[in-house]
Order: structure tokens, then sequence, then C-alpha cells
């Protein structure tokens, strides 16, 4: 997103917001640091840390609501997002835009609310956005079943859909971003949030059907820790992430943002649905399935391949894309040239 403001001639100035509490802070180091991959996780952690220096600028570190009204000081824009900041289960007036005076344009772009929750709980957090929503001057979300859940639910009419922002950029830019290939000869990758032996049949069947040797399929492991099977033992940053895409034959994935770039570097593709305690995964991965018309990539069965034997037609991928990547600029065009 930053990319595309400055191709818009503004300067950025990124809020890394990561508001935790003392507890949360303590779960947090316990999770990832005191297990026996602690050195593996540090490594990556520094990785994703050398990517914001040399690839952002701009980039202030925020803990809390105050560290934000600082910088936004010098800012005549706001604009909050992506990715899930709006879920039901944790609201934090920050993600709202609820703060400075008002003489500032606030802009929402694609934040998602992960999932439709019409529980109890859902249903006041519903009510309490839609007292905060009236801060924001231009509403957009990342899924249209986000937009159905401000129409019904917090009374707001004037929300539009728009891509992720790492779809607004094309291959060709991603292409100087990612690392040098890490694999020489050609493999099938797993990026899946779920134990992936789960899968054992469905990932030999995807194989076979691509030719790929059970040797030669590798997964990128997941920052839990957790074994899965075929792991790559090199340190994954974000450069390394979209090189072992770019670079494969095909990709298996139930992440959003695995499909997202998957699409992006116009990759086979297949789809895992996670289990049902997982649902909240399913907004964001069924919106982009449903706008490049590939639910027939869907993988519900654990150990039934039933997927097409026809490869993607990329052609009507990217022509959906395109349009969807319009719509979505448009959108931010407006609300920065009504925001001068």
């Amino acid at each position: 997103m930053q990319k595309v403001l400055i191709h818009y001639g503004y300067n950025v100035i990124v809020a890394s917001y990561q508001k935790r509490s003392t507890m949360q802070m303590i779960k947090y180091y316990k999770q990832y640091f005191l297990k026996p991959n602690r050195t593996l996780m540090e490594k990556r952690f520094n990785r994703f840390t050398r990517f914001v220096k040399c690839r952002m600028k701009n980039v202030k570190q925020c803990f809390n609501i105050c560290d934000i009204k600082k910088h936004a000081l010098r800012c005549n824009v706001l604009m909050c997002g992506s990715d899930v900041i709006w879920k039901t289960d944790y609201l934090d007036p920050v993600y709202y835009l609820s703060f400075s005076n008002r003489n500032k344009k606030r802009i929402a772009y694609a934040p998602s609310f992960c999932t439709y929750d019409i529980s109890m709980r859902g249903m006041n957090a519903y009510s309490n956005i839609e007292k905060m929503l009236p801060n924001i001057d231009y509403i957009s979300t990342r899924e249209y079943k986000g937009v159905d859940i401000l129409k019904k639910y917090c009374n707001c009419h004037r929300a539009k859909a728009v891509l992720d922002p790492t779809m607004l950029l094309k291959s060709k830019q991603w292409d100087r971003v990612a690392a040098d290939r890490k694999i020489g000869h050609p493999y099938m990758l797993l990026y899946l949030f779920e134990d992936n032996r789960k899968y054992n049949d469905i990932i030999n069947g995807i194989a076979v059907k691509h030719n790929i040797k059970e040797q030669d399929v590798f997964a990128i492991p997941m920052i839990d820790g957790s074994i899965k099977r075929n792991c790559i033992e090199d340190v994954i940053g974000p450069e390394e992430f979209l090189s072992l895409i770019k670079y494969s034959e095909c990709v298996i994935t139930d992440s959003f943002h695995g499909l997202a770039f998957s699409l992006i570097f116009e990759k086979e593709v297949y789809i895992l649905k996670r289990d049902l305690r997982s649902l909240d995964a399913d907004m964001r991965l069924d919106n982009i399935v449903q706008i490049c018309n590939l639910e027939d990539r869907i993988v519900y069965n654990k150990t039934k391949l039933a997927c097409p034997d026809t490869m993607i037609d990329y052609r009507m991928v990217n022509k959906k894309l395109q349009i969807e990547r319009r719509k979505s600029l448009q959108f931010l065009e407006e609300a920065l040239r009504k925001s001068e």
C-alpha cells in the first residue's frame, strides 16, 4: 500500500501498531521463543525486521494511542487497513481511526472482518462498530461479505469492496522483491497452517498429477514450530516466501496470501479447506475464489482428490482481477482526491 500511495505523490508514514498487554507479551514469548526451535524463530523475526527496514520507508513503531496521535499530527490523511483488523472478538478504536481531530480525512482501505459473527458477542461488536464508522470518510472492506455485514448490522450503506493491497501490484513489481531461486529443480510448495500430514493422500495425488516426486514436495514451516512434512530448513522471510511461490510448479495452500501470490505469479494452485473449527478463514479465501471463478480448485475432502484436469485459465483470471484492481484504485483515487 505504501508503494501505491507514493505513486500518487504522498509522503507516507507507516504506523506499525502492536498493542499488547503484559500478559499477552508473556504468552507471545512463551509461544514463539521458548520452544526448541527458538533460534529459527529469532532468525525469521530478524529477516522480517530487515525486510521492513530495507523495503519500507518511515515505519514508526507504535504501542499505544499516544504514539499514534504523535505521528498523526504530521499527516493530512489517515488510513487504516488492511487484513483482519475489524474482527469482532477484538475491537480497538485505533483501527477505526478514532483519534486526532476532525480536520483530517480518514480512509479505511481493505480491512477484513474475517467471518460473519452472529453470536451475541458479534451483535454487540457490530453495534459498537456502527458508532465508530462515522469517524471514517471513505469505507471499504476486503470482502464483498464485509460490505454485507456493514449494511445489515452496522447501518452503513456506503462501503465498497476492494482488493487486498498486495494485489494492486502486478507480478513484475513483485519479481523485483522476490529473492533468487532457492530450489534448483521442479518442486511443489505447501503453505498450510494446519499440519500437512493430515492431507498426505491429497498432496501425493496432486504431486503425481504434476509429475513431482515425493521428495520434491516442500513445506514452508509455520511460526509455531510444529513439525510438518518436508519442511524447508532455510530461514524464510518475505523475499524468500515470494521466491518459493514464484519458482514452484504448483502450490497447495489454505492461506489467503498463499492464494493471492499464487494468482499473482500464475501458479497452478489448490486450496485446502481447514477444519470446521477454523471457519474464520473462509470469508477471506472464498472472496478471491469467487472473484476468479476458481471454486473447482477447492479441495474439501482430506483423502479424496476431486480437482479438474484442466489448467487454470489465467487469461480469464487476470481479466477479472484487472476489473477489480481498476475498481479498487478508483475508490482510492477518489478518496485521496477529495482529501486534498
